[in-house]
């Protein structure tokens, strides 16, 4: 029978991490290890990437425990609003005469170009100007991709297929969690406090969603959606 986007994502993993044993212990050869690798990494960086290296070790182990330090230790925004004064900002009804501008005044514009299949220029396009970005949970990045498949054929086939049958993935549905230093906190970066977390998605989604985000605005353009106003 024929493969879901899921298996394939599978197969093409074990291809790219047996063609770099490191990414994965069970080639037969033993990725160097964790705290070794961490120490060297916080001995390179000062005191900061010491502290994010131990607060990522925590946040690894007890992710929920170290999300709660966070919120609790965040800092509350203030609001110079009462209440009642909240209460009143909100129950006033929106204006019913506004003057939309003529321009801004558009037809629905059919949207033809999202649904349709991915070709491998697209999947090319989209391998331009990429940053060495950090990998998501399948530990592939964009530079594994861009060799595994220069030329699109892989991906393409796959993003029309996900595109077609509407089935994403499962292994979009999870993502890798780190630690980011907030700004203005290089003199408290031993407090989980001043670290947030961020989601890393998986490069081959973030692919996906670069050439999906393009189709869109085309579309918006071209239908002329966007007001002049908009930045």
């Amino acid at each position: 029978g024929k493969l879901t986007p899921t298996e394939c994502l599978n197969i093409v993993k074990d291809h790219i991490h047996s063609k770099s044993p490191h990414l994965n212990a069970k080639h037969g050869i033993k990725p160097p290890d964790v705290h070794v690798r961490e120490n060297l990494i916080a001995s390179r960086g000062g005191r900061n990437n010491a502290n994010k290296v131990i607060l990522q070790r925590r946040f690894n182990q007890f992710p929920k425990k170290v999300v709660q330090e966070i919120i609790v230790n965040a800092t509350q925004v203030s609001s110079s609003l009462t209440a009642s004064e909240l209460d009143e900002a909100l129950s006033k009804e929106t204006p019913k005469n506004i003057d939309i501008p003529a321009s801004f005044k558009t037809k629905y514009f059919e949207d033809r170009s999202t649904g349709r299949s991915v070709t491998p220029e697209e999947v090319e396009e989209a391998y331009l100007n990429l940053k060495n970005s950090a990998p998501g949970s399948d530990e592939i990045s964009f530079a594994d991709w861009k060799s595994f498949d220069p030329k699109g054929i892989f991906l393409s086939a796959l993003f029309s297929v996900i595109i077609r049958d509407k089935c994403q993935p499962e292994q979009w549905r999870t993502f890798r969690t780190v630690m980011i230093l907030k700004p203005g906190k290089d003199n408290a970066s031993n407090q989980v406090s001043s670290w947030r977390p961020i989601a890393i998605l998986d490069t081959c989604y973030r692919l996906f969603a670069k050439i999906m985000n393009k189709r869109i605005l085309s579309w918006i353009r071209r239908g002329g959606l966007i007001s002049p106003f908009q930045k």
